[in-house]
């Protein structure tokens, strides 16, 4: 047992500053997260998408647990396994859990087991999907499934690791996947940092494509996916697309020339749409292109941006439509900065993969209960002000005959919408 530390306030010496508080804690809005982890069959989801194998003999915690509680370190804002020697300490915690937490060896040995145990690495991309969903199974409409790279930077020697120029850093170049409306996370495939954006995109779009064959959906990309491959996977599966196309010498001259004929193109500095046919020499066929020109008077410049798409919409109409795309890089910043998907510690590809996935779990679990039960206004809120207004609560914790009393503090900031979510979160059924 660790000895009781004292110390009296300097400003008034009546004051006594102990760490003496065994009963308290700072995590009373935990309580809330696992209500909805069980009102969506959290562990039944587990046991359903990941096939664990368990060597071990008499083991003390289910991996099925290890897991939760790694999406939980995760939400409350700890990306390390050593947290959890602080934690396994905390009242709530132990409460949550059932009074028994691992230390750090035991949180780090369930990461080394996915080294051996590749189908329970896939089932975490299963489970991802499944989380997405419960909500969009219920949505009306198009889904639009916004697809990107991004960059982890990466340290010492790690599986994998290469140095990417585009980034101009040493690191891995993840494919990731949402659906635009929203922001909830189909899929991210942890590669290489030195394989280029588009490569095997359209096997892999072939693979994620195959769960929405009901579904209308519009795919949206940038320019590291305009490539034939892409194109024909979208086509091949009935979905439509708009991606925004590169820059080429055809191109150079082909623009030049179309806003030559249109005598309205130099009266303003406004954005001008042109549509053509557009067909590569290793195109089997022509395909819609939208070609969007802007004069800038101050330099007599004029510039082009270029979008393919199968869409029939006006070109305004397909331009507007890509540019959301843009609330997808907030996406990407809450995945790595919010939940720590970019925070990979091992040296072995398989492990960081699995640390990848318990983190983009955490993302898609909150926005999730984000989208499901918190107000119109707070489903705006990041992850940072969900921990201070919601999950960071002192509470302190009582245990009676037949009961525990979870008794929160009656002063955190988030006091009135913490109970709404709370009753919102009660009253749904999924």
């Amino acid at each position: 047992m660790s000895r009781v530390q004292g110390l009296h306030a300097e400003f008034n010496r009546k004051l006594v500053i102990t760490d003496n508080g065994s009963r308290v804690s700072s995590f009373g809005g935990l309580m809330m997260v696992r209500e909805f982890m069980g009102k969506i069959q959290w562990n039944g989801r587990i046991t359903e998408c990941v096939p664990f194998e368990d060597w071990r003999v008499l083991p003390t915690h289910r991996y099925e647990d290890l897991l939760s509680l790694g999406v939980m370190q995760r939400i409350t804002g700890f990306a390390t396994d050593t947290s959890m020697n602080i934690l396994r300490q905390d009242p709530i915690w132990l409460k949550v859990w059932d009074g028994r937490l691992p230390a750090q060896a035991t949180m780090t040995r369930f990461f080394q087991t996915f080294r051996q145990n590749l189908p329970a690495l896939a089932g975490l991309h299963a489970l991802a999907l499944q989380l997405a969903n419960i909500k969009l199974k219920h949505m009306r409409g198009n889904l639009v499934l916004d697809m990107d790279s991004t960059h982890f930077d990466t340290f010492g020697h790690q599986e994998g690791a290469a140095f990417n120029g585009h980034y101009q850093a040493v690191g891995y170049h993840p494919w990731v996947v949402y659906e635009g409306r929203t922001g909830l996370l189909l899929d991210i495939q942890l590669r290489s940092g030195k394989v280029f954006t588009s490569v095997n995109a359209g096997s892999y779009l072939d693979d994620l494509l195959v769960h929405y064959r009901e579904r209308s959906v519009t795919l949206r990309g940038d320019s590291g996916f305009a490539t034939p491959e892409v194109y024909e996977a979208a086509e091949r599966n009935g979905v439509n697309y708009v991606i925004k196309f590169r820059d080429n010498e055809l191109l150079k001259g082909l623009s030049p020339d179309i806003v030559s004929h249109d005598p309205a193109f130099w009266d303003d500095e406004r954005e001008h749409y042109y549509v053509t046919q557009y067909q590569a020499a290793s195109w089997s066929r022509p395909r819609r292109l939208i070609i969007v020109a802007q004069k800038k008077v101050e330099n007599l410049d004029v510039t082009y941006q270029y979008f393919l798409t199968s869409l029939r919409s006006p070109a305004k109409t397909v331009v507007q439509f890509y540019r959301k795309r843009g609330q997808m890089e907030n996406y990407i910043k809450e995945t790595k900065g919010g939940f720590f998907a970019n925070q990979l510690s091992s040296s072995n590809f398989f492990v960081n993969e699995a640390r990848m996935m318990v983190a983009c779990l955490a993302y898609n679990l909150m926005q999730l209960m984000r989208l499901l039960v918190f107000p119109p206004r707070q489903r705006l809120w990041q992850i940072d002000t969900i921990r201070t207004h919601l999950l960071y609560i002192a509470a302190s914790v009582a245990d009676h005959a037949r009961q525990t009393w979870i008794n929160l503090t009656r002063g955190h900031p988030g006091q009135p919408i913490f109970w709404k979510i709370l009753k919102n979160v009660q009253a749904m059924r999924v």
